[in-house]
């Protein structure tokens, strides 16, 4: 399925910014605080160059800053208390695994919660914000498969810095000169498929995904991957990336929502010069199959950009948002992936009552014996509209305050966009592995 991603620059933000200068930015410099002093930098650096495709650059890189940042977690038992865990200290996933268990049996269950959050906005350098626009910029005008990709798909697949909350680092010069001349070795240097798929191949070598990183959320950082060789599937994923994205190729990570594992629901997307999405897969990791032979019920893509209808920026109040929901940072890409239908729920709100002024109704899909959102839509006059469902597939409505609440029965969505209601409690499971079944059969 083709689909076509544009993002529009007015022409009067790039010619005349310089001049709103002070408006658009005085948050931003209040943010910052203390590190204002070199976003201001930054600007006036690019703004005495004469290159506002290069100080547009920047703008869009400060404008998009709120929400990111490099984040710890660490393991909480009950009491609040923060419990010593550190992956390196084991061998193995089982070694790991029964430490974790062990500790679960002492201190009860635990989970993980960010202790520790570092804001690019307050620490990022100008020198840093320079270096990474200067030579992104180069490898899109001067790379043969990158010049004919406009500025926008410049800025929202090239441009950025960092993929998700893992530590800010230098890596765009690193990853330049470890595929200098990789043209020379191209079929058709002109084609940025052939040069991502390239890249990916000679990155075979370099790491090896290690389970026993699925049991812990945090990023391992750009220097720690170089060092140990061994990551998560999404630690290795955003190496890839900015190996790609470091010689001007447009890629991203998209994903599904999924509470099997950390950072193993991911895989890279290249962006090819009409387009079209295009995956690719690395080597030992299951994301090859994670696409091919799962139902895909929503996808998403992590975006630098900002997405102003995400539920984080329309709703305040925390104990309304499911986690698998919040961030600022993801928007939806499901019809690039699979066949979708829209749909309209009218909850029985006589057997199903929705909390006190209840705003919103959500989607959930069963995993690992649990219900688990991955869609939301406003809930007025007693209905909701969810569009591009991933489809056939499972699916609960509720509402959220802390929990999942029902807000009816499970229902399928099935090929035909008709929905059928389980009457009665299945093992959805089963239900599950039929359904991925009949789609397997049906490609």
């Amino acid at each position: 399925m083709k689909r076509f991603l544009i993002f529009i620059i007015p022409f009067f933000l790039i010619s005349c910014i310089t001049i709103k200068y002070q408006k658009v930015f005085d948050e931003i410099f209040e943010d910052a605080g203390k590190n204002s002093s070199e976003i201001k930098k930054a600007i006036h650096y690019f703004q005495n160059s004469g290159n506002y495709l290069q100080l547009n650059s920047l703008y869009y890189l400060l404008e998009n800053t709120n929400g990111h940042s490099y984040v710890e977690y660490g393991a909480i038992s009950a009491n609040n208390d923060t419990l010593q865990y550190e992956l390196e200290n084991f061998s193995t996933y089982l070694e790991a695994k029964a430490a974790w268990d062990s500790l679960e049996s002492e201190y009860g269950k635990l989970n993980w919660q960010p202790t520790k959050e570092i804001r690019d906005i307050k620490i990022i350098s100008s020198k840093y914000l320079i270096e990474n626009v200067e030579l992104a910029y180069e490898v899109w005008k001067n790379k043969p498969w990158s010049k004919k990709y406009s500025f926008n798909v410049f800025l929202e697949y090239i441009l950025p810095y960092r993929v998700d909350d893992e530590p800010t680092a230098k890596w765009r010069r690193f990853f330049l000169q470890q595929f200098q001349g990789l043209e020379k070795e191209m079929q058709n240097p002109y084609d940025s498929i052939e040069a991502a798929n390239l890249i990916n191949n000679k990155l075979k070598s370099w790491w090896d995904y290690d389970e026993k990183y699925s049991l812990d959320p945090n990023a391992r950082s750009f220097m720690e991957l170089l060092r140990t060789g061994e990551g998560s599937i999404n630690d290795i994923n955003i190496m890839i990336l900015y190996a790609l994205r470091a010689n001007g190729i447009p890629s991203t990570l998209d994903f599904h929502i999924s509470n099997l594992s950390f950072h193993n629901n991911t895989w890279i997307a290249v962006i090819d010069q009409e387009g079209n999405t295009i995956p690719i897969y690395n080597w030992q990791t299951d994301s090859k199959k994670l696409m091919e032979e799962k139902i895909s019920p929503k996808v998403y893509r992590k975006s630098y950009r900002k997405q102003i209808n995400n539920l984080t920026n329309i709703e305040k109040d925390e104990k309304l948002i499911p986690p698998e929901l919040s961030g600022l940072h993801f928007f939806d890409v499901t019809p690039f992936y699979t066949k979708v239908n829209d749909i309209t729920i009218e909850p029985d709100i006589i057997n199903y009552p929705p909390p006190e002024n209840c705003k919103y109704l959500f989607l959930a899909i069963y995993n690992k014996e649990n219900w688990q959102t991955i869609d939301w839509a406003f809930f007025k006059k007693n209905s909701a509209e969810f569009i591009d469902l991933g489809l056939p597939m499972l699916y609960l409505p509720c509402y959220y305050e802390n929990k999942i609440i029902p807000a009816g029965k499970p229902f399928i969505l099935q090929k035909n966009g008709k929905l059928r209601t389980l009457e009665t409690k299945e093992n959805y499971e089963e239900i599950i592995s039929n359904l991925q079944k009949t789609q397997s059969t049906s490609k």
